[in-house]
């Protein structure tokens, strides 16, 4: 567990267990790069990696469980009796890449393994003319160079490190890699090449996990979505994928962890280690129901079932539904995407310029007829698209005392928000025509206040010397 882990509450959560501390571990990790991952793919019968002048495959017959049994043996006389004839006599020129890479049916290790891990240095050399593999790894996890390491036969190491250092700068490492990056655009991720990398993990190996760390949402959605495309990946009863994002949607949550459909809200939450107020539970609850997600007994309505779809609070899921309904879709993704991310506002320091920045947001709001805040971030967004075709970026940023990052940010959000519309069926894939009356501010007013609704409020004449307060839903009024 988490070194930062609070052990002692965990224990007392768990009814007393006990607590086991393991000390002086830490799991080896061993450094792949790009072109090393071109060289083990680039032999694969479907590898889109294979340039035109690769080398053909191999046409090795398969061993025989004969074979299999005497190459055991010789691994297994060697490394323990140093006895390397019969090994040296099976591991020759006419032995083919099936004995040359042939790893032990136990522990895993190679012809390689043996004689780096014995510091046989001609022998070392003579297997790396016949160019095996020097990445497979034993079943204790490691390869030929870790054994020479951990066997202290430096040279031998040297020899290993030298060697699959000349091969990124050879046809099949440096050549292949500014092949590949003249082929691919760097801006995109490529799926392909990490599903076969998984694909030979899993024929390759026995562990039972692999976690693949990536950008965003999107990247995360379609390379679950080119895995489950892929035969080899299909057989459920072998594998699971499961997408872990803050984005990932409800319904795909609930594979992770199955709730008792018949406990209440607040009961489940209370089990958990850090339990919520029970009054936040409460209100959150009737919120839900207000708004159509929950009956009055707490089950999920089909209404409810819908607004789980998509990663944002269920009122922002509301106001899109309504936005789609009124063709007005384009400034609702905005302004769902800037409700779950910072103010796009830069707040500046001088007392002049705050004055300037706070007329900007005013002038900025207008363009929608109002005064909010919501229609300022919509309107802004627009300028600033705007202004970003025509090259004009910088200085509209300087002008409105809008920060550039955050609104790039709001760009790729929006672009993941629409993706799972279309991916849930919501909207087709040509979404014109659901933004054709972004121009109407009494439509895009209507669409805000019915989606947000309860959560809105009307700003209430000010009376001479007092503060402007703003009337709730509920008939409280707010400063």
């Amino acid at each position: 567990m988490s070194a930062t882990l609070d052990t002692e509450r965990f224990s007392q959560y768990f009814g007393g267990c006990p607590i086991i501390r393991v000390h002086g571990f830490t799991y080896p990790v061993k450094i792949f790069y790009l072109e090393d991952v071109l060289s083990i793919l680039k032999s694969g019968d479907n590898s889109h990696l294979i340039s035109d002048n690769a080398s053909v495959p191999n046409e090795d017959s398969e061993l025989t469980e004969e074979d299999k049994i005497a190459l055991d043996e010789a691994i297994n006389l060697s490394w323990s009796s140093d006895e390397f004839n019969p090994l040296l006599d099976l591991v020759s020129v006419e032995g083919g890449s099936k004995v040359h890479n042939y790893q032990h049916s136990l522990t895993g290790l190679t012809p390689l393994m043996v004689f780096a891990g014995k510091g046989r240095m001609d022998d070392v050399c003579m297997l790396l003319s016949f160019g095996v593999d020097c990445h497979l790894i034993s079943k204790d996890g490691n390869r030929a160079l870790e054994w020479a390491e951990q066997e202290n036969r430096q040279e031998a190491a040297e020899i290993i490190k030298k060697h699959i250092q000349s091969l990124r700068f050879e046809f099949g490492g440096q050549q292949l890699l500014d092949k590949y990056i003249a082929a691919i655009d760097p801006e995109i991720i490529d799926v392909v090449l990490i599903e076969q990398l998984l694909r030979k993990i899993c024929i390759d190996s026995n562990e039972e996990a692999i976690l693949v760390f990536l950008p965003g949402w999107e990247d995360i959605n379609r390379m679950k979505e080119n895995l489950l495309a892929n035969p080899f990946f299909k057989n459920s009863s072998r594998f699971v994928i499961i997408p872990l994002h803050s984005m990932v949607p409800y319904a795909v949550q609930r594979k992770v962890k199955l709730l008792d459909p018949n406990c209440k809200v607040e009961d489940f939450l209370q089990k958990t280690i850090d339990p919520p107020v029970s009054e936040s539970v409460r209100k959150a609850a009737s919120v839900l129901q207000e708004i159509g997600a929950f009956s009055h007994d707490e089950e999920l309505t089909e209404l409810g079932e819908k607004l789980g779809y998509l990663p944002v609070h269920p009122l922002t899921s509301k106001m899109l539904f309504f936005a789609i309904l009124m063709n007005c879709l384009d400034p609702a993704l905005t302004l769902a995407c800037a409700s779950n991310f910072r103010d796009p506002f830069v707040l500046p320091m001088r007392p002049n310029e705050k004055q300037k920045a706070a007329a900007a947001r005013h002038e900025l709001a207008s363009l929608y007829a109002g005064q909010s805040d919501q229609l300022a971030v919509i309107a802004a967004f627009e300028c600033w698209k705007n202004a970003k075709q025509r090259g004009l970026e910088g200085r509209f940023c300087s002008q409105y005392f809008i920060s550039s990052s955050t609104m790039n940010m709001l760009l790729g959000m929006r672009k993941q928000l629409q993706a799972e519309l279309i991916r849930y069926g919501f909207i087709p894939d040509d979404v014109s025509s659901y933004s054709l009356n972004v121009n109407h501010p009494g439509i895009l007013h209507a669409v805000l206040v019915a989606g947000l609704y309860p959560m809105v409020g009307r700003m209430l004449p000010a009376r001479l010397g007092k503060q402007i307060f703003v009337g709730a839903a509920a008939g409280s009024k707010v400063r």
